[in-house]
């Protein structure tokens, strides 16, 4: 391409003196490009014309030649309020499909948000217990032609076999599952139905410790007429929380408070009432059993102890023991 087909050289001079250095570059190359599209479309002589007052509308304050940070500074705010501008402009111009997009970001964002927030908590329980990560439930399964099947409820003789011949347990502790009912409770002219109630092991405080708000864990439970109750409880029927030593009727028989112990909200257990098992006075071939799945069981094991290996050998004597049943 010759010289008489170029720019006005006057016009490139002029922005390379004003304009600045930064700025120069792009906006040079923006009108050249320009330029020789517009030869092609209107010929040289207009083409230049247009070049030499595109030059002129360059020379604002904006584009003058100026300190490097400044320069620089102006720049980048310019572009972003002119990001806003356009993004504005998008949505006015396009509102049904604006609106769209929007609610459907800002549905994902808050459904995400949620989600997180709710596993977040999940893994919050139990961790203010004492040595939780001690702390493991033992659960059934069972595989057959139709797949394998996960129990929460195991026999109790689990949680026996565990604590007697394991060296690796510290601790064991039951809870009896029960069906959903409802449970006379007097004291005095107070009659109420409780129908939240844990019959546990006299281990289960060595096994979660509780804090106590009345009362003390050691021996709460070993004797089978004995019974914890939350503060709610204890209000309902004493108009009091300090209650510890008092007698309340369950189901006509009497037991004696021996704890108040509340609810914490991170516990993965709630409940208005504990009584000990020997309470139930269950029969020793029950309790013996290696098929009668009705209990929650949890182990404790010692310090340091690797939970993998006790795993593998407690399996090996469950199918041992499930196979000389058979």
């Amino acid at each position: 391409m010759n010289a008489h087909s170029q720019p006005p050289r006057w016009a490139d001079l002029l922005l390379e003196t004003f304009v600045a250095p930064d700025l120069l570059e792009d906006v040079q190359g923006d009108l050249h490009e320009v330029f020789y599209k517009r030869v092609a479309e209107v010929g040289l002589a207009r083409a230049r014309r247009e070049y030499a007052l595109a030059v002129v509308r360059y020379l604002r304050p904006f584009f003058l030649n100026r300190k490097q940070s400044a320069s620089s500074s102006i720049k980048q705010s310019d572009m972003v309020r002119s990001y806003f501008k356009i993004a504005f402009r998008n949505i006015t111009r396009h509102k049904a499909y604006s609106f769209v997009n929007i609610a459907g970001l800002t549905l994902g964002l808050t459904a995400c948000l949620l989600i997180s927030l709710f596993v977040w908590d999940e893994t919050r329980y139990d961790l203010f217990l004492t040595d939780g990560a001690r702390v493991f439930r033992v659960y059934n399964e069972h595989t057959d032609a139709q797949g394998t099947i996960e129990m929460a409820v195991a026999p109790p003789m689990y949680t026996t076999t565990l604590q007697t011949e394991f060296p690796e347990v510290e601790k064991t502790a039951r809870i009896m599952m029960t069906a959903q009912h409802k449970t006379l409770f007097e004291s005095g002219n107070t009659k109420s139905y409780e129908e939240n109630g844990l019959f546990i092991d006299s281990t289960f405080f060595e096994v979660f410790p509780l804090p106590f708000r009345y009362g003390s864990p050691v021996k709460a439970l070993d004797d089978r007429a004995s019974i914890v109750i939350s503060p709610e409880m204890a209000q309902r029927f004493f108009h009091s929380e300090d209650v510890v030593g008092k007698q309340i009727l369950m189901n006509k028989q009497p037991y004696l408070i021996k704890g108040v112990v509340p609810n914490h909200p991170k516990f993965h257990l709630q409940f208005d009432y504990i009584i000990p098992l020997a309470a139930i006075q269950l029969p020793a071939e029950r309790m013996q059993s290696w098929r009668w799945n009705q209990f929650y069981n949890y182990v404790k094991v010692k310090k340091g102890v690797d939970i993998q290996p006790l795993e593998r050998k407690f399996q090996a004597l469950v199918k041992e023991k499930n196979g000389a049943l058979c």
